[in-house]
């Protein structure tokens, strides 16, 4: 069974997401919205340049771990492989 083909509401993905259920596509399209509706209609100078959706940097930052442990992953298997030949 594949996880990632799991509901984002099962008890076993919001146990992986620490605690959290995941956010849904509708979910994620609504926090963009919000951070275009506030960068239109907030006060300049009370609104931050670089507002965005609230847990994009947590996205990217896991997105990109999660790579760096696949490419060490590859690299582990091919070290182990070379060995055994």
């Amino acid at each position: 069974m594949l996880i990632r083909q799991l509901p984002l509401r099962s008890r076993l993905v919001t146990a992986l997401n620490g605690g959290r259920p995941k956010w849904t596509t509708i979910e994620h399209l609504l926090a963009d919205i919000w951070a275009v509706l506030v960068k239109l209609l907030g006060d300049p100078d009370k609104v931050p340049e670089n507002i965005d959706h609230p847990v994009r940097a947590e996205m990217a930052a896991n997105e990109k771990s999660e790579h760096k442990r696949a490419l060490k992953e590859r690299y582990l298997k091919r070290k182990s492989d070379r060995r055994r030949s």
